[in-house]
């Protein structure tokens, strides 16, 4: 739901961590340069398909686990960043990695 528009969506970038020997996948980075145009672009062309695919109401909404249900009505209302962290940069980056790796310097510049 989150990664995928960083790889689809115009101002974005992604990369993959893997560990050199083995090549096994340790985590990613994604980004956006500019947030305010991936907000935009997002609403445009990846939430509603989204909303589309996992409807919160009618014959085919989303029947599950509650989560599935809180996801689904999120993408049908995806908050905004908050201006004042804006101001302080207007790209914006996500560095996750597994639990395992975490601590030792994969995250670093």
């Amino acid at each position: 739901m989150y990664a995928v528009p960083y790889v689809k969506l115009p101002h974005t970038w992604g990369f993959v961590i893997e560990r050199d020997h083995t090549r096994e996948v340790i985590g990613y980075i994604l980004g956006a340069t500019d947030t305010r145009a991936f907000e935009k672009a997002a609403s445009e062309m990846w939430w509603p398909l989204l909303a589309l695919k996992y409807p919160v109401e009618g014959e085919n909404k989303i029947v599950g686990k509650p989560a599935e249900g809180r996801y689904a009505k999120l993408i049908s209302n995806m908050n905004a960043i908050e201006q004042e962290c804006i101001d302080f940069s207007t790209a914006h980056l996500h560095i996750n990695i597994l639990e395992g790796y975490q601590g030792k310097g994969w995250g670093g510049g």
